[in-house]
């Protein structure tokens, strides 16, 4: 059957999509990579669809009812309609391109509890949209959670109303709700999918034990967080398991309450008072939406920032001057100097993947420096929460030059650590020597 459907590589459908590649099977048709000549989107997925079912009206009206749907963790419809090739009628829905999907990740290893927060943080953003605005999922797995670009998102081309009715050729699948084929589609059966996926995003496998009476088994080796949530998100009644909103504010951290502790007190001065200064605290960095990381990063360039948010290079301070108690100190002193930072540059974070960020992302980049101020070699010294964001100073790091410092009047090799901080709104970066 893939031969067959490889035929259609090369074709165009309805005028404006040219196919380029056949991707796989879905049901009962195929999906395929397509050319689409629009400026903001030039690839796009195609799923072609005998007209054959006796709901195939429906399910054209369901595509274009959802096409009025749009956020951002959900991949939005293009277009959909009828074609017809070789004397045979076909259905088919274009949606957004996605890079690679979850099930693809995990055939090779789980998921960091990290990465894991962010599919968690996405898929429960998407759904919360979906939910209130009447619709459910309905068909949540690994493969349905797909990276574009910068961002995590969930498929749309087989959303349905809530309670809407299985279509006629529905056949239970791993991930659906017990309660699914009796009730139709809903918030409760995204819920129990979710929880499935999650057991699985942490080890490779679904939870034993899964039937109509009895939830499944949750395993030991899910971190405890996540275990809390599976098994929340997998009670049989559905009337047990949280609301997608519910799961989402028992996510966000509570932040502490600042201690206040009195600072050091002033030289006194008439007139003056004493003043209490809450004390530094720690914010906790929510991975999400994108995200932030994703799973494979995809083609094309973003501005360096979002419109109106500032960027900032922080110069270490110079050391206080040493004095020198002899003549050869003095001398040597005079054929060392100090290296500095000639040229910087920022990491390049799409403004999409920066409104991720709450509180700071905070990495350290060493780099090694030659004789000529160029950066040789670049390693993570701590990547902090996001590989992504991670990846992005790493890359900025290497575009650094130098002036390097001299040792008895030669230049010599000196190796700096970059101390990156992102927010919503900035980047800052701390240039650190440590050699010589």
């Amino acid at each position: 059957m893939s031969e067959v459907w490889k035929q259609w590589e090369g074709r165009t459908v309805d005028g404006g999509f040219r196919i380029e590649r056949f991707l796989g099977t879905s049901g009962q048709g195929a999906v395929f990579l397509a050319r689409f000549d629009d400026p903001k989107t030039r690839w796009a997925t195609i799923k072609l669809v005998p007209v054959n079912l006796p709901d195939a009206d429906l399910q054209l009206a369901a595509w274009r009812r959802t096409s009025r749907l749009s956020h951002p963790h959900l991949i939005p419809i293009i277009r959909s309609g009828r074609c017809r090739a070789d004397h045979s009628e076909f259905l088919y829905v274009a949606t957004e391109y996605g890079d690679e999907n979850l099930a693809s990740v995990l055939a090779d290893r789980p998921l960091s509890v990290e990465e894991t927060d962010e599919v968690l943080a996405s898929v429960l953003d998407g759904l919360i949209y979906l939910h209130r605005e009447g619709f459910a999922h309905g068909h949540l797995k690994p493969a349905n959670i797909l990276a574009v670009a910068d961002q995590l998102k969930i498929s749309a081309d087989g959303i349905s109303r809530i309670g809407e009715s299985v279509r006629s050729q529905w056949r239970p699948g791993a991930y659906d709700s017990p309660e699914m084929q009796a009730q139709g589609a809903s918030p409760a059966g995204d819920m129990w999918s979710l929880g499935l996926i999650l057991v699985e995003a942490l080890t490779q496998h679904l939870p034993n034990g899964k039937n109509s009476a009895v939830a499944p088994m949750i395993p030991e080796t899910v971190p405890a967080q996540f275990r809390r949530i599976a098994a929340d998100c997998l009670q049989i009644d559905p009337r047990q398991r949280p609301t997608a909103p519910d799961l989402a504010d028992r996510l966000r951290p509570t932040p502490p309450k600042p201690a206040l502790t009195p600072e050091a007190p002033p030289v006194a001065t008439p007139g003056k008072k004493r003043y209490l200064l809450p004390a530094a605290v720690g914010l906790f960095v929510l991975v999400a939406v994108l995200v932030g990381y994703r799973f494979l990063q995809g083609p094309g360039s973003s501005p360096a920032s979002p419109p109106g948010s500032a960027q900032r290079i922080v110069e270490p301070k110079p050391a206080p001057p040493q004095q020198t108690t002899s003549a050869p100190a003095a001398e040597s002193a005079a054929m060392s100097v100090a290296g500095q930072v000639v040229h910087k540059v920022l990491p390049d974070v799409p403004a999409k993947a920066r409104n991720t960020i709450h509180g700071r992302v905070r990495i350290r980049v060493r780099v090694s420096v030659d004789e000529s101020g160029k950066v040789v070699n670049s390693k993570l010294e701590s990547p902090g929460p996001s590989r992504y964001f991670a990846d992005r100073s790493l890359q900025a790091a290497r575009h650094w030059e130098f002036q390097p410092p001299k040792v008895q009047g030669h230049n010599v090799a000196s190796e700096w650590i970059l101390h990156f901080e992102l927010s919503n709104r900035a980047t800052e970066v701390r240039p650190v020597p440590v050699a010589p």
